[in-house]
């Protein structure tokens, strides 16, 4: 891919200057769709470079969306903010906004403010899992809860929500509960550092164990992790 998506963009830009008189719109189209498919690569700053260059031609709300999306992935989430409260209400891209809106705010540790931003009741799988989201910062953790496990009834092999559901037992100290749904995670192939991080985290809430505490020292120093295990060691005496 990595050499691929220059290649492409490559042709595209050249189809786009070697056009007798190029419509300035396909134009903006074409640039729009190279930046979208440099997103989707993970190539978020040349993605931005020319999503920026479109907005200064000339903003829209897809561009303006865009750019929130951008912002937010490079965790600049105020001005991720400031992009997407310029898209009106009566945008076609409006909705998709108030969903980028709620994430910055959950980023921000605003999850008042991202409440304001998701429907309700709402039966989407991303607009109620943010929901649950939002709902466990505010420590509302049955609440939560219950919406992780109605959204996977439906949707058994989601390992997002799951995952989340994992956090929320822990937040909510129901160790046991979220190694269960570990154990789910498990069978379903979940395999990345980080339910590797999460298995140990589980496993030193419940006991000393040095296999997790080997985990974790793969991803940390033997210092953080001593001092990480000390805290996760008393939250085992006042639980």
């Amino acid at each position: 891919m990595k050499i691929l998506l220059p290649l492409l963009i490559s042709i595209l830009l050249s189809a786009c200057a070697n056009s007798p008189e190029p419509a300035i719109a396909d134009e903006r189209q074409t640039q729009f769709k190279v930046a979208q498919m440099s997103e989707e690569s993970g190539q978020f700053q040349s993605a931005l470079n020319i999503y920026q260059r479109l907005y200064d031609v000339q903003p829209s709300d897809e561009v303006n969306l865009a750019l929130g999306r951008i912002f937010y992935r490079q965790g600049e989430w105020v001005k991720a903010q400031t992009h997407l409260s310029e898209i009106v209400s009566d945008s076609e891209f409006y909705s998709d906004a108030n969903l980028w809106k709620a994430r910055t705010h959950l980023r921000l540790a605003n999850p008042e403010k991202a409440l304001q931003y998701i429907p309700q009741p709402t039966t989407d799988v991303i607009w109620g899992n943010l929901n649950a989201v939002a709902l466990d910062y505010l420590q509302k953790h049955d609440e939560a809860q219950a919406i992780y496990l109605s959204q996977l009834k439906s949707s058994p092999l989601n390992t997002v929500i799951r995952r989340n559901l994992v956090y929320s037992y822990l937040l909510d100290g129901d160790y046991q509960s979220a190694r269960d749904q570990l154990d789910v995670l498990y069978e379903l192939g979940y395999r990345d550092q980080q339910y590797s991080m999460l298995d140990a985290i589980v496993t030193l809430l419940q006991e000393d164990n040095e296999s997790a505490l080997r985990q974790l020292e793969q991803y940390s120093s033997p210092f953080e992790v001593e001092r990480f295990v000390a805290q996760l060691r008393q939250l085992r005496v006042t639980e």
